[in-house]
């Protein structure tokens, strides 16, 4: 179900490491919101999304995520406008546009199990605070995961409104689709239970299987 989120590869973009991956993600993040040009902020959007190819991520994934995004990205341009002017609207959306891609562009090319271990590895110095790195890369990855599901399940539930009549009805979306969100968190949740996928402690936590491969890597290129 998550997996099949993941295009299969191989490729160039498969090949770069989670690690770099979710690294660059967040650079882009904090670099994007540092730009006050909106020509400067669409060519980083135009970038990523060629990127797409280079993953073997079709490209119809592009315009697929904006007009998906299409109502929410109006609101925000709308308010924006009316309060800041057309070119920060436009600096807006071409912000959101441009880390959607990129987050779309990770997800695609990256495995569930190498974003947990590239998590937890970066959240075990902080154990002596209390926190179980286990649980909480568990929690991000699956965010991470869940919000092109969503967005996929939305498509779909307005589809089959709009063929009954009702795609102009807000209640008719929102009460399938809210619906459909529980139902897949429950059979999520069942699966994690009968997988014991959840360890209680943090000091006898097991070793994930993506931060076991993580850490034999790490292991062969010491040895090296």
């Amino acid at each position: 179900m998550i997996g099949d989120l993941q295009v299969p590869g191989p490729s160039p973009i498969h090949a770069v490491p989670a690690g770099w991956k979710l690294l660059a993600l967040a650079l882009l993040g904090t670099g994007t919101f540092m730009l006050v040009s909106l020509p400067a902020i669409g060519a980083v959007a135009c970038v990523v999304a060629a990127l797409y190819p280079l993953g073997r991520v079709p490209l119809r994934h592009v315009w697929t995520q904006a007009r998906d995004l299409a109502p929410l990205l109006g609101l925000m341009a709308g308010a924006q406008a009316w309060f800041d002017g057309p070119m920060l609207a436009g600096i807006t959306v071409a912000r959101v546009l441009g880390l959607v891609w990129a987050a779309g562009l990770v997800t695609a090319t990256t495995a569930f199990a190498d974003m947990m271990a590239v998590l937890e590895r970066a959240l075990r110095p902080m154990r002596h605070l209390g926190v179980a790195p286990a649980r909480v890369s568990f929690a991000m990855t699956m965010a991470v995961r869940f919000i092109p599901l969503l967005q996929r399940m939305m498509v779909e539930t307005r589809a089959a409104q709009g063929a009954r009549g009702l795609g102009r009805n807000p209640f008719a979306l929102a009460v399938p689709l809210i619906i459909r969100a529980i139902r897949l968190a429950d059979r999520v949740s069942e699966a994690i239970e009968a997988r014991d996928a959840l360890p209680d402690g943090d000091a006898d936590e097991p070793e994930s299987e993506g931060a076991r491969r993580s850490r034999t890597r790490d292991d062969r290129e010491e040895t090296r």
